[in-house]
């Protein structure tokens, strides 16, 4: 073997040695995972409570549509903040699914805010359409 098929050979056996340690370690510490999941669920669960609908029917009292916005726009902060905190490092085993979630929620929390700026844009539009009206 010359130098550069040892290397492969080298690179190959450590990968499929960490393909056998990440499957062994993620089925002795399901319950990492399944935590990990939990966490990003149930701010997935606080994240839809977020949606101007949804605020809408739970506070029937509340001023108007921008009040509704704003109010939107505060939990997205907060949960926001809250996503931010849950961390892995780089080089634990769990950490690429981690990452995928991650991802797959921050996207969500980042959908959620240009929604809301749709509405306001709409509303804003709205209310200037009606003043030229009248």
């Amino acid at each position: 073997y010359n130098l550069e098929e040892r290397e492969k050979v080298f690179k190959s056996a450590i990968d499929e040695l960490k393909t056998y340690i990440t499957k062994d370690y993620l089925s002795k510490n399901e319950n990492e995972i399944e935590d990990l999941v939990k966490k990003f669920y149930r701010l997935f669960k606080k994240s839809i409570l977020t949606e101007f609908d949804v605020i809408a029917q739970e506070n029937p009292d509340m001023g108007g549509a921008f009040d509704i916005l704003e109010e939107s726009r505060a939990k997205l902060s907060e949960i926001e903040k809250y996503n931010e905190k849950i961390t892995k490092n780089n080089e634990d085993v769990t950490y690429d699914i981690y990452k995928m979630i991650k991802h797959i929620f921050t996207d969500n929390i980042n959908l959620r805010k240009k929604v809301n700026g749709y509405i306001e844009a709409f509303l804003k539009q709205t209310e200037n359409f009606r003043m030229k009206k009248y």
